[in-house]
C-alpha cells in the first residue's frame, strides 16, 4: 500500500502511512515501532521518496526521531535518531 500510494501520487495517504508506521506505541506487553518492518519491506524507500516526492523526507526523518518528554530546567533533553537504515550500519562493514 505504501508504494501504491507513492507511485499513484497520493502523497497525503503516503504521509499517513509513514506517520502511522513510525509512531512509537506501548502497551502492557511492550513497545512497538514499525521502523524495522518498514525498511525490511521497502529497502529502497529513500530512493523512491527522493524520486517520487522529496517533500516526504521530512515526515520520514521526523518519524526516525525520538525525544524524551522529560524536560528539567538546566538539563539537556535526550534524543535518539534512528538513522541506521538511511546510512547503513558501520559495524556491518570492516
Amino acid at each position: 500500500p505504501l508504494y501504491w500510494a507513492l507511485h499513484d501520487g497520493k502523497h497525503a495517504i503516503t504521509e499517513f502511512i509513514l506517520k502511522d508506521l513510525l509512531t512509537i506505541r506501548a502497551d502492557l506487553h511492550g513497545y512497538y515501532y514499525g521502523r524495522d518492518a518498514l525498511f525490511s519491506h521497502h529497502k529502497d524507500l529513500v530512493h523512491e521518496l527522493g524520486k517520487q516526492c522529496p517533500a516526504l523526507f521530512r515526515i520520514l526523518l521526523d518519524g526516525l526521531l525520538w525525544h524524551s518528554r522529560e524536560k528539567l530546567p538546566g538539563r539537556l533533553v535526550r534524543v535518539n535518531y534512528y538513522i541506521k537504515d538511511l546510512y547503513g550500519d558501520p559495524d556491518d562493514h570492516p
